[in-house]
């Protein structure tokens, strides 16, 4: 148990759970990449009713950012509230992830994080000797994000004003490559780019849960950004193709299970938005004395 009321008897479990306040509670941060609050868990920042004192905020605080390392990013945040109590003025389990992965497939053009250069310069200096010894340049790119907050059954969560859950999710990924004929390597120019971006947003309020507030709000949103170009140039005496292929999976989800006791006087908003920027692109050029070029994407 975690409480901040203030009360005059003896610093006990049982007295913070029943005893009057003597001034105002404090307020409870936890923060985190994830937080579980496992069965018996308990959250005290109330003060008793018809007190002449103010009850503290519960803040619920996880993030997790991820920077792609090499091709693939990876951000999960999680918020579980599992056969819990928490009471407090204002509650609020907030989850954010946000994974990104942004490099120009260009060997010339690098756009990455300090933390991962040298691992990112490796697959830099791997595609710059691939290029030049066959004329092939492959390029790709994954970006996934995965935030949720679940109250589990048995669990109750008790404000004097409002519970507030949210999850949202930040997936983007984007790169772009160019093929050009390597010069000992026949007459002929490939680029093949694939980038993939996933975004997952949940609140979940499970049968058997307990919410009691005047005001509740459940918010599940989604960014998802996935940008791919690629491009083969012929400029002497060769063919050229260019390939894009692009995978999007966004899903937001909030919801409140019919089991669930919800007993709240005033509003209650749901929401479940997804934002989504989708563009995959391929281009084959023949330029001067470039016998031909096709793209698919």
């Amino acid at each position: 148990m975690l409480s901040s009321r203030k009360i005059a008897e003896a610093d006990t479990r049982s007295n913070h759970e029943t005893k009057n306040s003597t001034a105002d509670s404090g307020d409870i941060t936890l923060e985190s990449k994830s937080i579980e609050l496992k069965n018996g868990t308990k959250l005290l920042a109330d003060v008793e009713n018809g007190s002449l004192f103010s009850g503290g905020d519960v803040n619920l605080i996880t993030t997790n950012k991820d920077y792609a390392e090499l091709v693939y990013a990876n951000a999960i945040s999680k918020i579980i509230i599992d056969n819990a109590t928490i009471k407090a003025s204002n509650i609020t389990a907030s989850a954010k992830a946000e994974g990104l992965y942004a490099w120009g497939g260009d060997t010339e053009n690098l756009n990455l994080g300090a933390t991962h250069v040298i691992g990112n310069i490796y697959i830099m200096a791997l595609r710059t000797i691939l290029t030049q010894l066959t004329g092939i340049n492959i390029g790709i790119a994954i970006a996934r994000g995965d935030s949720s907050v679940t109250v589990k059954s048995g669990s109750v969560l008790q404000a004097d004003n409002k519970v507030s859950l949210k999850s949202e999710t930040n997936a983007s990924a984007g790169t772009y490559t160019v093929a050009k004929p390597a010069a000992n390597a026949g007459a002929f120019a490939l680029g093949i780019i694939y980038g993939e971006t996933k975004a997952h947003s949940t609140v979940d309020v499970h049968s058997g849960a307990t919410i009691r507030s005047a005001d509740l709000e459940l918010d599940a949103r989604n960014i998802a950004d996935l940008n791919l170009n690629v491009y083969s140039v012929s400029t002497t005496d060769s063919a050229n193709a260019a390939i894009a292929i692009g995978k999007a999976d966004v899903k937001s989800t909030a919801q409140i299970a019919s089991g669930a006791i919800i007993n709240v006087t005033n509003d209650i908003d749901v929401a479940a938005l997804n934002n989504d920027r989708l563009k995959v692109a391929s281009n084959a050029m023949a330029v001067g004395a470039g016998k031909a070029g096709i793209s698919t994407s």
